[in-house]
Formats: structure tokens, sequence, C-alpha cells
């Protein structure tokens, strides 16, 4: 058992990343932009952040099936959103700027970091639901 000084930390940095991604998209409701992406894209991302910090609270909580289920929702939200912007036209242009140097990048540049993010995603996902089956066929 971890002790109760980490376990309110954590309950209270869960708590600040719900707000944050609840405040995000209540902000964008109430005073919609024009994005670069669709509206929906964002209201995921909101959500995953969301299930970010119900995993912290539930963790903090001891409640660790559900701490799971909540950083499950946070990956397949995130993995989804950027496995969508890689294999769509939806970033458009990119710009790139280095050393005070600003130029248009190819579209594969700008699509290539999303699907480091896709691989990365991919093998802590794997990862998670690997050791969830294992702590419970240990069980």
């Amino acid at each position: 058992m971890r002790p109760v000084i980490f376990r309110w930390k954590l309950c209270v940095l869960g708590a600040t990343i719900v707000t944050l991604g609840t405040l995000v998209a209540l902000l964008l409701y109430r005073y919609p932009v024009r994005l670069r992406i669709p509206t929906w894209a964002v209201y995921g991302a909101c959500g995953a952040i969301v299930s970010l910090g119900m995993a912290n609270v539930a963790q903090s909580l001891a409640l660790r099936k559900t701490a799971l289920c909540f950083f499950l929702a946070f990956l397949a939200g995130a993995f989804g959103i950027a496995t969508w912007l890689a294999l769509t036209k939806a970033i458009g242009q990119c710009a790139s700027s280095n050393a005070g140097i600003s130029m248009v990048s190819p579209q594969l540049l700008c699509t290539s970091a999303y699907g480091v993010g896709i691989l990365g995603g991919a093998v802590v996902l794997s990862y998670v639901v690997a050791g969830a089956l294992r702590r419970q066929n240990a069980a």
C-alpha cells in the first residue's frame, strides 16, 4: 500500500487533469474557433485527457481495475486520434522552424511524427494489456 500523502497527491493531480480537460472542452463549446481539424477530434482529445485524470483518481483510491479501464480509454482515445491524423490529410500543410528559418514541411514529415506516436502508443497499449492479462491469469 502506498503512503497516504502519495495517494492524496495522486488524487489531486487526477482531479486537476480532469478539470483542465473539461475546461478545454467547455471553452471550445462556448467559444468555437476556426480549427484545422474537426471539432470532434478536439473533443476526443479532451475526453482522453479526462480519462487519464480519472485513472489517476481511481489509482489513488486503490481501484486498480477501474484505473486500468480509464487508462486503456485514454490510450485508445489518444491512439485513435493520432491514427486518424496520420492516415488522413486533415493536417494540411505544416510549417517547421529551425534556427529562425521557417519553411513549409513536406506532408510525409508531418504525418511521420504521428506515425511514430502511433507506434509508441501501440507498444504501450500492448504492454498494458499484456500486463493486465498476466495479472488476471496469476490470480
